[in-house]
């Protein structure tokens, strides 16, 4: 038996098993997607590999339950799912969309942080205006988005959109302190939050740091601006 389409691409067994199932996903999506037909495809045959020098037989057992292991891992990411009807009763498998994006191309953890994006973590504001470009891939912009939000509320509550005006000559007071011995403290902090925002927010490049392309960071970004605009909701002036 000729050397397998895995086998060409993973040579050697202990390569396989190097590779977390994280990092085979994309692999085996890709072979899937070369290979599926009209019913779709069946995992176990996609990744069917020849016992041969570099595929020892004592390794067989070990690398199948690997492969098998990354097959249900993308089964339970929602990457594959059963082919319908009596198709997906004998084992057929089909991609879902976020599958068949990463099968042409697309990077694993972009599908990753769209798939677990947050949404009991963000501020409803900051899910209405930015969670469509945070879906299409618009990273920077969905961010420097949640950044404006965070200052349109201060220039609602005070005429002013900087934090540090807001809090000064604004007279910003956030209702939120534990005590009131350390509700000073308390609005210290959300004082000098905001003004972290209008930071990252620089007026020349829209955001000051260049890494926002990557979907994790920015949604770090989004649940900054969205920790902000919680605690603005209580916010008043005095």
């Amino acid at each position: 038996m000729p050397d397998s389409p895995i086998q060409r691409l993973i040579p050697k067994a202990e390569n396989v098993l190097r590779l977390s199932v994280e990092q085979l996903a994309p692999i085996l999506l890709r072979l899937a997607h070369e290979q599926r037909q009209q019913a779709g495809f069946i995992p176990h045959t996609v990744s069917n590999f020849a016992v041969n020098e570099e595929y020892p037989v004592w390794k067989k057992e070990e690398v199948e339950l690997h492969l098998t292991r990354a097959w249900n891992w993308m089964e339970r990411k929602g990457l594959i799912e059963q082919s319908p009807g009596i198709n997906g009763q004998h084992g057929w498998k089909m991609l879902t969309d976020e599958g068949e994006a990463i099968a042409q191309g697309a990077h694993i953890e972009d599908i990753r942080a769209k798939q677990e994006f947050p949404r009991a973590l963000l501020h409803n504001a900051i899910i209405a205006k930015c969670e469509k470009l945070f879906w299409s891939g618009h990273y920077p912009e969905a961010v420097e988005l949640s950044f404006k939000i965070v200052r349109d509320r201060l220039r609602e509550l005070t005429g002013y959109e900087k934090g540090s005006e807001a809090f000064g000559k604004g007279k910003l007071h956030v209702k939120g302190a534990i005590a009131l011995h350390v509700d000073e403290d308390f609005n210290a902090g959300v004082k000098f939050l905001t003004m972290a925002i209008d930071m990252f927010r620089n007026e020349k490049t829209h955001t000051a740091e260049r890494g926002i392309d990557n979907p994790a960071k920015a949604l770090q970004y989004l649940i900054l601006s969205s920790l902000a605009m919680r605690l603005l909701d209580s916010g008043e002036t005095q």
